[in-house]
């Protein structure tokens, strides 16, 4: 069974799949006709190239003894020939046989960059309310492409409404003055009255005893907990880690518990707690 994004095309589906189509993601054109071996070998690489990269480009198989009167309009001289449309227009091709990395070159010019499908990928997740199921694919976005604006404040934006604060104001604060857009202001204001409310009274108190008694190991346990609820989460980890660093046993061991707990309680792929479980496993090795 032929794969959806494989189409063989004739005067009927020529329009839609290649002129229409094109609009919405690449076409690759592949000019053949049977018992021509060059044809055959490249036909073996195009189909493998499609598979791999099924959601991004339709291969539009064009046979060339069948099709003479598209293959005219084409203006096709020799055979194998590709072709790529985008938008309508034909924006590179190759003619003769070609090697599977030629073919491959010429095609990847023209699909997404991994950072921007998962860039895609998560603001579809935003726009479902799905904040948590976002922020490892803008993690990694950012980790593949971390000068473009664009992604940080994706991933601000994210970080505000899963509730890390922290993460997003390091990102906010990155971002350079000619990207300080209406989208960066309007995210400073949220974080702001986000942070505002993280500061509760009863965090401010812990914070207090914990200044005055700062033997009491039980109180940072509470102040990391409570931290951690209103998305200042790497506050926590630090207070805890700075009392691990000097005894790893605390509390009979409760406070590396807690210290655990607070780490699991993070979204997937969250840089911080994959820095601080390193640094745990460094003191644990």
């Amino acid at each position: 069974m032929q794969a959806a994004n494989i189409v063989d095309i004739n005067v009927q589906n020529f329009q839609q799949v290649i002129l229409e189509g094109s609009q919405q993601q690449p076409v690759v054109i592949e000019f053949w006709a049977e018992g021509h071996e060059p044809c055959v070998e490249v036909a073996a690489s195009l189909h493998k190239i499609a598979l791999e990269y099924a959601d991004h480009f339709t291969l539009a198989r064009i046979n060339c003894a069948v099709e003479q009167q598209i293959a005219m309009q084409f203006g096709v001289q020799a055979l194998p020939t590709v072709a790529v449309f985008k938008d309508g227009q034909g924006v590179d091709g190759l003619v003769g046989p070609q090697p599977e990395a030629a073919l491959r070159e010429m095609i990847e010019k023209f699909l997404p960059k991994e950072h921007e499908t998962l860039l895609g990928q998560a603001r579809q997740l935003l726009g479902m309310g799905q904040f948590n199921e976002a922020l490892p694919l803008l993690a990694r976005a950012h980790e593949l492409a971390p000068e473009i604006a664009e992604i940080k404040l994706a991933l601000a934006d994210a970080s505000i409404q899963a509730g890390r604060l922290d993460l997003a104001s390091d990102l906010l604060n990155s971002i350079g003055l000619a990207d300080q857009n209406s989208d960066y202001q309007a995210l400073c204001s949220a974080l702001e009255i986000k942070q505002q409310a993280a500061d509760s009274p009863e965090i401010r108190t812990l914070f207090e005893q914990v200044e005055q008694q700062p033997d009491n190991h039980e109180l940072k346990l509470q102040l990391a907990a409570q931290l951690n609820e209103v998305g200042r989460a790497e506050e926590g980890l630090e207070l805890l880690f700075n009392v691990l660093k000097k005894d790893l046993n605390a509390l009979d061991g409760a406070l590396k518990k807690g210290f655990m707990d607070l780490l699991a309680a993070q979204p997937a792929g969250d840089a911080s707690a994959a820095s601080y479980r390193r640094k745990l496993y460094s003191l644990l090795y």
